[in-house]
C-alpha cells in the first residue's frame, strides 16, 4: 500500500515592484526544487495569484520569499464590491457553490462614486475555465448591490477602482 505525503505547509513572502510585501499561506509542491503552490489569495501583490506555482528560497531573515512564477494557477482574480454587509456571507458560500470560487474579504472604509456605495471589497479567484467575467454577471444579477471592478466602461467603477487602489 503506498502512503500519501501530506503537502508540508508554508507562508511565503511576496514583494511587489512597489516594495509592498504580502505573508500568503502555500504549500510544498516540489520542495526539493522549492516550488510552492499559494493556496491563500494576495490581496497587496497581484502576481503570483491563487494557485500559481512559485519557486521561493530563505531570504536572510529566514522567511520563504518568492523568486519567480514557476507555473500558472488555474484560476484568475479581480474584485467586488457589494453595498450590504449582510451580503458577504451568502455571496461567498454562493460563489463557492456554484463556481468553486475562494473569495477573502478586505477590510475597506466606506467606499463611494456617483451614487453606489460600497461597505466591502472582496477579492475572488474563479476557476479559468469559468472565467471572472461570466461568474460576476451572475453574482451582479443574484444580488442586489453587488458590482465587479473588472467591468469596463463605467465612471462609476472607475472611481471605485481608484479608490480601492488606496485602501491599506
Amino acid at each position: 500500500m503506498r502512503r500519501v505525503i501530506p503537502a508540508k505547509k508554508v507562508k511565503l513572502l511576496l514583494r511587489n515592484k512597489d516594495g509592498d510585501v504580502e505573508l500568503v499561506g502555500g504549500a510544498g509542491v516540489d520542495v526539493v526544487r522549492r516550488r510552492y503552490r499559494i493556496e491563500s489569495i494576495p490581496t497587496r501583490v497581484f502576481t503570483p495569484k491563487y494557485g500559481d506555482i512559485v519557486v521561493a528560497k530563505l531570504n536572510a531573515d529566514g522567511a520563504l520569499e518568492f523568486q519567480r512564477k514557476f507555473a500558472d494557477g488555474d484560476f484568475e482574480t479581480n474584485a467586488l464590491v457589494y453595498s450590504k454587509a449582510s451580503v458577504f456571507r451568502p455571496l461567498v458560500r454562493w460563489l463557492a457553490q456554484s463556481f468553486g470560487a475562494v473569495a477573502r474579504r478586505i477590510s475597506a472604509p466606506k467606499l463611494f462614486a456617483e451614487g453606489f456605495l460600497a461597505t466591502g471589497l472582496i477579492v475572488v479567484a474563479v476557476p479559468k475555465r469559468i472565467g471572472f467575467a461570466r461568474m460576476a454577471r451572475s453574482a451582479e444579477r443574484r444580488f442586489i448591490g453587488v458590482l465587479s471592478l473588472a467591468r469596463e466602461g463605467s465612471e462609476q467603477l472607475k472611481r471605485l477602482k481608484k479608490l480601492a487602489k488606496l485602501l491599506p
